[in-house]
């Protein structure tokens, strides 16, 4: 079973990790780089655990693509090139370990610092994910600490940071405007819209003369628009009850929202939306009120221009950066680190087996 597509593309590196019952000396440094820089056991154990499932996912992807059975795969027994399960999990290791020094040291060398607001959405993502989503149950049985998963996550959030400065204006390799623009425009637009699901509330599939009455619904409403007649009108006539403004928090008083409380924001599959949508709203120009048919749902839609709004080129900037040149930064940090000379613990770093990596039958 495949644990994760692509653990490295996404902020928290550590996802979905399960128990590890080798021994190690809590907070024993295992790793240092100019005396200055330090990997400790219980980071390292997250970055080796990291490795495992990234030599899992390699292998699910060769057997898949073969199409060979990736069910009751004997991982251990795979290989990977030209080198065995264990090496090849152990050497990517200390390649991730490579990357945690150059990304702190990176970070200092560019006078980057972690604002409080940064703090404030490390704090509260960390809390997510070790409250709410079980990593507690998950981490502390096994020897990841929080403080160690806390470290780890601090140390991607600084290499999204690092990402961003450099293409951001005024870093070394800022992108355009033009190339902003469009990349914003190629994976996210706006429309105002109204859904029809096509099943009941059983789950079960609308016959075709409900159907057929649902996308009528749909054509008078468009035709309504196309004569003039407001959107938030027709809105509040399908839904009822019109969106209503949230902003009751103080804290967030000051928030950036959208100029278009209708506006709903479809994004591509690289910035996370699956649903496919968003080429048929890309397909409609900007004022065009059509009715779209997808396999869940019809869609009554009125294309917006993204770029009229400058909170949305704000609001995914970083966004729109990390999908144009996340892959070439990875790249690069990847080649810089390796030229580093980091110094390993080898007693420390050698503990740690693969054998003794135990995923929960959920995973």
């Amino acid at each position: 079973m495949k644990i994760i597509k692509k653990i490295t593309a996404v902020l928290l590196a550590i996802l979905m990790l399960a128990s590890l019952t080798a021994c190690h000396q809590a907070g024993e440094v295992v790793a240092t780089l100019d005396d200055k820089y330090e990997i400790t056991s219980g980071v390292y154990l997250a970055m080796f655990i990291n490795a495992d499932i990234e030599a899992r996912n390699t292998i699910y992807d060769a057997l898949e693509e073969a199409s060979s059975s990736t069910t009751d795969v004997n991982y251990h027994k795979q290989k990977i090139g030209d080198k065995s399960f264990a090496d090849w999990v152990s050497d990517r290791a200390r390649e991730l370990a490579k990357q945690y020094m150059y990304v702190e040291k990176t970070f200092d060398d560019m006078g980057l610092e972690l604002t409080d607001d940064d703090t404030a959405t490390i704090n509260k993502q960390v809390n997510y994910y070790w409250s709410y989503y079980g990593y507690s149950t998950l981490y502390e049985d096994n020897g990841v600490s929080l403080d160690s998963y806390t470290t780890y996550y601090v140390n991607q959030y600084k290499m999204n940071k690092i990402l961003t400065t450099l293409y951001s204006e005024g870093g070394d390799k800022a992108l355009t405007a033009d190339q902003l623009k469009e990349g914003l425009t190629d994976n996210f637009q706006i429309a105002n819209v109204l859904t029809g699901s096509l099943t009941d509330d059983d789950g079960k599939k609308l016959s075709d003369e409900a159907k057929a009455k649902l996308k009528e619904k749909f054509e008078g409403y468009a035709k309504r628009l196309k004569n003039g007649e407001g959107f938030d009108k027709i809105y509040v006539e399908y839904n009822g009850s019109d969106i209503e403004d949230e902003d009751t928090d103080e804290a967030d008083s000051d928030s950036a929202k959208p100029q278009d409380k209708y506006a709903t924001l479809f994004a591509s599959e690289a910035a996370g939306d699956t649903s496919g949508r968003l080429e048929k709203i890309k397909e409609l120009k900007t004022g065009e009120i059509s009715v779209l048919e997808f396999d869940d749902c019809y869609m009554l839609a009125v294309k917006k221009d993204i770029t009229a709004d400058p909170y949305y080129a704000e609001t995914y900037h970083d966004s729109t950066i990390s999908i144009l040149k996340a892959d070439e930064f990875e790249k690069d940090v990847e080649e810089a680190s390796e030229k580093l000379e980091v110094t390993f613990n080898n007693f420390g770093v050698n503990r740690f087996s693969v054998k003794k990596i135990n995923y929960p039958s959920a995973v």
